[in-house]
């Protein structure tokens, strides 16, 4: 097996509780992608089918908001995989990734996903609920920061008589 895969599977909490023996049965579906800096791995609206792990470099998950801006939602990490989505149901993606310097991506399509699974049906337990997790994880972040925007709206629609005292009452929030 590749080293590097292996270490970089390792590394993964997607993938952490699952034993290094079928671990190693993953790494042959596992295919290096090579990105320059600003590339784009794929759009927001173009269809899903992969799960993708970051070897190296960075990828920025982003969001297009009011015309052709986007907002930066997350940007991951060697060890850090997204597009989970995708292998769990057959829609469209829901932002972009684009590379954030020189970065090496491992791709995982849903069907050598489900075929992995069927070869190590013990594994699919221990992936599905590592899955969850990341979901779980990624979801109650996004609460937070929904909420922490509505009372900073909230202020914003208070009479405030200076810059100062609304600086003041944002920080104290």
């Amino acid at each position: 097996m590749d080293q590097e895969k292996l270490k970089l599977l390792k590394s993964l909490h997607l993938l952490d509780q699952i034993p290094e023996d079928q671990l190693t049965t993953l790494e042959k579906f596992l295919k290096p992608v090579s990105l320059k800096d600003g590339e784009v791995l794929f759009e927001e609206g173009s269809r899903g089918e992969s799960l993708f792990f970051v070897s190296s470099g960075h990828i920025k998950i982003s969001k297009k908001v009011s015309g052709q801006d986007f907002k930066d939602l997350a940007i991951m990490g060697p060890g850090d995989s997204f597009g989970e989505m995708a292998v769990i149901e057959a829609v469209t993606r829901s932002a972009r990734a684009a590379a954030s310097g020189e970065t090496v991506v491992f791709k995982l399509r849903r069907d050598d996903l489900n075929l992995w699974l069927k070869e190590n049906p013990k594994a699919a337990m221990a992936f599905f609920a590592q899955l969850v997790q990341v979901q779980s994880q990624r979801l109650r972040r996004a609460s937070s920061e929904i909420a922490l925007l509505f009372d900073l709206s909230n202020l914003l629609l208070e009479p405030i008589p200076s810059g100062k005292e609304l600086l003041a009452k944002v920080l104290n929030h």
